[in-house]
């Protein structure tokens, strides 16, 4: 059988394949159409993006506080100021900037930190002259590491998963009707 002949979507090269039916010539096209297909909101993971404004000074305050620093978690090389209670909490942007509120972390440390999970303001560092408790973000308020199960309310074991257990699927699969009375004679008839 000869080869195909075909045009790659991403670079638009001419190209043959044993393979039929082929879109990319290369894994390097495909990859490259998948980064421009999934970039932005387009991608399931997508928070909303970073803030372009941090605040009055934030580049020589940030500076400030990563000078002569270790990383305050594992004693590491630093590059982020990290703020510990998240600037979506506080009522004015530049009062976050305070350095009692940051500290120098690296960047595996960073995105381990739990304050970017918060849904809510804890109450031991809530203050209402300047806080707000659920927070003005660019994000979804209810952000959490994990789902909670529908049918148990257990935390679910991945991340965009509605059941924590086989178990807990199946429960839900019989209260909906999918499992019903005349599937289990089935089962037990052909037995």
């Amino acid at each position: 059988m000869p080869p195909s002949a075909f045009v790659c979507a991403e670079c638009g090269a001419d190209f043959t394949s044993y393979f039929t039916p082929r879109v990319h010539c290369s894994r390097v096209c495909m990859a490259a159409a998948y980064r421009r297909r999934l970039a932005g909101d387009k991608n399931p993971a997508w928070r909303g993006g970073k803030w372009g404004y941090k605040g009055v000074g934030w580049a020589e305050i940030s500076a400030g506080v990563l000078r002569d620093a270790v990383c305050a978690y594992c004693g590491g090389v630093p590059g982020i100021a990290h703020h510990l209670i998240p600037q979506r909490f506080w009522r004015d942007l530049d009062a976050s900037n305070v350095l009692t509120n940051l500290v120098a972390c690296c960047a595996a440390c960073h995105g381990a930190r739990p304050e970017h999970y918060w849904p809510r303001l804890p109450d031991e560092v809530f203050d209402p002259k300047m806080h707000v408790r659920t927070g003005t973000q660019r994000v979804r308020a209810d952000i959490r590491p994990y789902s909670s199960c529908v049918i148990c309310g257990k935390p679910c074991k991945r991340h965009r998963s509605r059941f924590c257990s086989y178990s807990c699927s199946n429960r839900a699969r019989w209260k909906i009707g999918i499992y019903g009375p005349d599937l289990a004679r089935n089962f037990t008839s052909a037995g």
